[in-house]
């Protein structure tokens, strides 16, 4: 049976993030912002979901930041119609009502700066937040984006919007790469706490790399080629 790759990226990303990347399966990166309306997380993934392309293979969802998010909440859904899946520097879910009321509020700020203030001011600001290197290394533009995209990704699907998906991950049959920067002190923390049921599946730390792992890391590749090979 055919093995394929959907490939979801993160807030300010694009599906041409991915593009550098050889993976040892076909792979697809599919435009998340294609519906006009906005879709919170669990209508995205039953979305998602029923797309009939999924149909007769054996599918694989990789998603970085944001995009982890998503895969999440589709593996939660139908577990049944993923094989495996990558996760990289994604929040498994805030635990209390006020870390997520803390959260909605700074998501609220971010998404007005993008739309009142000058873009490549506010990606200085973006860059310049402890948990990356202060480098641009997806070469994001202003052109690349509309007012509904960001309000979709800082509104509709905001942490603050996302349950706790702890328990749910430990329950998740198929194997998952769960990837990290050692930099990136809190999501490395969150992902040492994670439990999986699958054997096979584990966390990766990569050396010296932060939130951007997948573009910084030299090894990031080759780690998830050895992770698809063992499925």
């Amino acid at each position: 049976m055919d093995k394929k790759i959907y490939a979801l990226h993160g807030f300010l990303g694009t599906s041409t993030d991915w593009e550098k990347f050889n993976f040892n399966h076909p792979f697809i990166a599919p435009n998340l912002f294609y519906s006009k309306k906005t879709l919170n997380i669990t209508e995205f993934a039953s979305d998602f979901n029923q797309n009939k392309a999924l149909e007769g293979k054996e599918n694989i969802l990789l998603g970085y930041s944001m995009g982890g998010r998503l895969v999440l909440h589709c593996l939660i859904q139908s577990p049944n119609k993923w094989k495996a899946a990558i996760i990289i520097s994604a929040h498994p879910g805030l635990t209390t009502e006020n870390e997520k009321q803390v959260r909605l509020k700074h998501d609220k700020k971010w998404l007005q700066k993008f739309q009142t203030e000058n873009f490549d001011a506010v990606m200085s600001k973006w860059n310049a937040q402890p948990i990356f290197n202060k480098d641009n290394p997806l070469n994001l533009k202003e052109g690349d984006y509309t007012s509904h995209m960001l309000e979709q990704c800082l509104d509709g699907w905001s942490l603050g919007k996302q349950n706790d998906l702890n328990e749910a991950i430990s329950k998740l049959p198929m194997p998952i790469l769960w990837i990290v920067g050692e930099n990136d002190l809190k999501f490395t923390e969150l992902a040492l706490k994670l439990t999986f049921s699958n054997p096979k599946s584990r966390v990766w730390i990569a050396k010296n790399c932060s939130h951007r792992v997948a573009w910084e890391s030299v090894e990031f590749e080759k780690k998830v080629n050895l992770f698809l090979e063992g499925l």
